[in-house]
């Protein structure tokens, strides 16, 4: 996305050959746009002024169509979502419960859903093999929540705390934090409360130093 109007382009990226523009929307704003594993389809938050209310749809990146809802429901709010990298499943945040919960759909055809937190989250994202989902508490707690597929039917087997973040919102909506495919290393945008500043050394009659 880039100018003025929200517009989104798609350009190699190792920048040989022109950008293309794919979609510019006209009622609606749009953040938190991840790939899917196949290069595809985006997937995105849609924000749309028409009901005030956010859905997430996916857009052929080939140009050649408009979104496609994926998510919605009337009165709810959809976001953040995240597809596995075998493409089977989409985990995103809801508040249709009356509170932001994670959960998961299959997809590409969206049936059913699983709800993985329990007090509260956001921001999920898949570990490499598909086997941990990761999510932020309302107070940025980051939790590994272990999935199990059964015969097609995803299952929650526990989940734990790793570590307390101090995670930033960032400027596009988008995840604060990610995982290696390994899910052994984080990258987390963290805001800094550090407000120490550097000593200042007051030098007084200095010109008379330089005379010595």
């Amino acid at each position: 996305m880039k100018g003025s109007a929200p517009t989104i382009y798609v350009k190699p990226a190792n920048t040989v050959g022109a950008e293309q523009e794919l979609w510019r929307p006209t009622d609606s704003f749009v953040y938190s746009i991840a790939w899917t594993s196949d290069g595809k389809f985006l997937i995105f938050t849609e924000l749309l002024s028409s009901t005030g209310k956010s859905r997430i749809a996916k857009l052929s990146a080939d140009g050649n169509a408009r979104p496609i809802p994926v998510l919605e429901a009337a009165g709810a709010n959809f976001g953040y979502a995240r597809v596995s990298l075998d493409g089977k499943w989409i985990a995103y945040r809801s508040d249709e419960s009356g509170t932001d919960e994670i959960y998961v759909s299959s997809f590409p055809n969206v049936a059913g859903k699983l709800q993985v937190s329990v007090a509260g989250g956001s921001m999920p994202c898949w570990r490499g093999d598909g086997k941990e989902l990761y999510y932020l508490t309302p107070d940025n707690k980051l939790v590994a929540a272990e999935m199990k597929d059964a015969n097609g039917s995803l299952q929650v087997v526990t989940t734990k705390t790793l570590f307390q973040t101090a995670a930033a919102p960032t400027r596009t909506g988008g995840s604060p934090y990610d995982v290696t495919p390994d899910g052994k290393r984080f990258l987390v945008d963290t805001q800094t409360s550090d407000q120490t500043s550097a000593l200042l050394n007051v030098v007084e009659n200095w010109t008379a130093d330089l005379k010595k």
